[in-house]
């Protein structure tokens, strides 16, 4: 599948979604920090992020406060990935999020949920 918008970040230490995303043909990076996820960002240049929380050094709310400030990368589609019980739709929009999916993860609604953020930018 190479195509635009094929390109994913994923800052999260499951390898499961890495594993997951590239048997359906996405070209996958993995970050496994904040500070690791704005570097890759930036060097990666994805279509789209998929951001857990919960994370060591910055969490995933100050990930996204930092990369809605970088002119490169404000427009990058968000989906914010928690089983924290504050996780919710509304709450993903309030700190800057595109979309949120919760954790234990269906598999079905991500791939749904990508290509709606893919669409949405193409």
């Amino acid at each position: 599948m190479e195509e635009q918008g094929n390109r994913i970040l994923i800052v999260d230490d499951s390898w499961v979604l890495q594993v997951f995303l590239a048997d359906e043909g996405y070209q996958v990076e993995v970050a496994n920090s904040g500070e690791s996820a704005l570097a890759q960002a930036s060097a990666f240049s994805p279509d789209v992020m998929l951001l857990d929380l919960m994370m060591p050094g910055l969490d995933g709310a100050q990930v996204i406060q930092r990369i809605r400030q970088q002119p490169v990368l404000n427009a990058l589609p968000i989906l914010l990935m928690t089983a924290h019980q504050a996780g919710n739709e509304a709450f993903a929009a309030a700190i800057g999020a595109d979309d949120f999916i919760p954790k234990p993860i269906e598999f079905d609604k991500l791939l749904d949920r990508i290509r709606g953020l893919r669409r949405a930018t193409l």
